[in-house]
């Protein structure tokens, strides 16, 4: 009965992470550059980041609604806290607390929820605080802005290359 249960929670977390990549893709190859390069950097950015981060919250508040740890982002993060004795546990912990801003920008690059999850989770429980909502903003703000720097680059370099 155990392993049935472990295969239900592997098929939930993989729905999820599956569901959440779709989106991903689909507003990073598809939306952003097709508003970009109808309405430029400008009108076609600020269109996508609204969308974007609305699309951001409504995840978020699912996220914060359910108790699965999806991306084991939370864990990673309880890890600086954790407990060790040996000196492996010692290092493991270092890394994590000296690594953590640059951890979170990367994440931020990556997707704007993964770097909300690595800084803030369910630390406030299923509500959304003034501290939350900072942390959402902010990470929206680091992810989109660079997006839709790079899709703008990606688009001026494509159309200087065949004028």
């Amino acid at each position: 009965m155990r392993i049935i249960q472990v295969v239900k929670r592997l098929g939930a977390i993989g729905t999820g992470i599956a569901l959440l990549e779709g989106i991903n893709q689909f507003f990073d190859y598809v939306l952003s550059p097709a508003l970009i390069a109808l309405w430029g950097s400008l009108y076609g950015g600020a269109v996508f980041f609204v969308l974007a981060f609305v699309t951001n919250y409504v995840i978020v508040l699912w996220y914060k609604k359910t108790s699965e740890d999806w991306f084991r982002l939370e864990w990673l993060r309880l890890q600086e806290s954790a407990q060790s004795t040996s000196m492996v546990g010692k290092i493991i912990r270092l890394i994590l607390r000296t690594t953590r801003p640059l951890a979170y920008v990367g994440l931020c690059i990556y997707d704007p929820i993964y770097g909300f999850i690595y800084m803030r989770g369910r630390k406030s429980g299923s509500k959304f605080t003034g501290v939350d909502l900072f942390w959402f903003v902010a990470s929206n703000i680091i992810g989109i802005l660079v997006w839709i720097g790079f899709v703008s680059a990606g688009i001026e370099g494509f159309k200087r290359l065949f004028r």
